[in-house]
């Protein structure tokens, strides 16, 4: 007996071919990227001795060259011949602690409303869950959340069971226009967490979707939500086309699933934002801290392990 075959469907449909070019997009956008990785990389003969051994540690990290050698320029300058591996070490630090920027946590004014943006599988829900548990049970904050990723199966529910546990309302946006209500029926909370749809970031009309439902909650910040094991080839792809959320903090999630750190000042170089948080495993509330320029320069020059 023959096995069941499906008929082809001749009708692909606009939303089936909206998804196709949008994977098509994703293809070779991600090609794009590595390409421009790979010949943007120098030839390791070319750096100086005294650099070597950390333009090799910075590249296994997949750092990129851009950054490792704005870095090196800057040392250059201030090295007045003391090229010891001590010396060079400590000016390598000092620069990329400087690189990272100011690590800029959530800002709790009178009524904060703050969204968290990006791509499918990042993490945000259970981010939103140890914020939440942090504010509510350590800092006495009173807290809400809010999601509107009605897209993702059970995404939902889990929300809701952190809501259960925690003790704090849960809210669900069904449609942009909901906004409106759910904002007055929640003005009296000190902060409110937004968890968002994650999309791939070449899905356009997800995109747009997500934006309408960020203009009519006005947050005052929005993080970019990035998993530390997101390759170099995708970030720059991920960072432009999320600009259409005015995302101003990045937030970097599953560090634990990770040995190449790079992504964390390459996301800050393209970005041109502060970071925010990192979180190193699951566990709600533990698993998340302030960002800590000193501890990533340490990950990335490999003076510490993973905690």
């Amino acid at each position: 007996m023959s096995p069941y075959i499906p008929p082809v469907k001749k009708d692909l449909g606009e939303k089936n071919i909206e998804e196709l070019k949008s994977e098509i997009n994703e293809v070779k956008n991600m090609l794009k990227n590595l390409y421009e990785v790979q010949s943007n990389l120098p030839e390791s003969n070319m750096v100086e001795p005294h650099f070597k051994p950390f333009y090799d540690k910075m590249s296994s990290m997949e750092l990129h060259s851009q950054v490792i050698d704005e870095i090196f320029k800057n040392v250059s300058k201030k090295l007045n011949g003391n090229n010891d591996e001590k010396s060079v070490y400590n000016l390598i630090k000092e620069e990329l602690c400087m690189y990272l920027n100011k690590i800029e946590p959530i800002k709790i004014d009178k009524h904060s409303v703050v969204a968290f943006v990006g791509p499918t599988g990042v993490g945000k829900t259970t981010t939103i869950a140890k914020l939440a548990a942090n504010f509510t049970l350590y800092k006495k904050k009173k807290v809400a959340m809010i999601t509107a990723d009605t897209f993702r199966v059970g995404a939902i529910e889990q929300l809701k069971l952190y809501g259960e546990l925690l003790e704090i309302p849960v809210v669900v946006a069904y449609r942009s226009e909901d906004i409106k209500n759910i904002m007055k029926e929640l003005a009296d909370y000190d902060i409110l967490l937004v968890d968002t749809m994650g999309s791939s970031p070449n899905n356009k009309m997800q995109i747009k979707k997500m934006k309408s439902i960020i203009d009519n909650i006005k947050p005052t910040e929005t993080h970019l939500v990035l998993s530390a094991t997101t390759k170099t080839a995708e970030l720059n792809n991920i960072l432009e086309n999320y600009k259409e959320l005015k995302y101003n903090k990045i937030l970097i999630t599953k560090l634990d699933e990770t040995r190449t750190y790079g992504i964390i000042p390459n996301a800050v170089n393209f970005s041109k934002c502060c970071l925010s948080y990192i979180t190193v495993g699951q566990n709600v509330p533990d698993d998340i801290k302030i960002a800590s320029s000193e501890n990533i320069a340490e990950l990335i020059l490999g003076e510490r392990k993973y905690e």
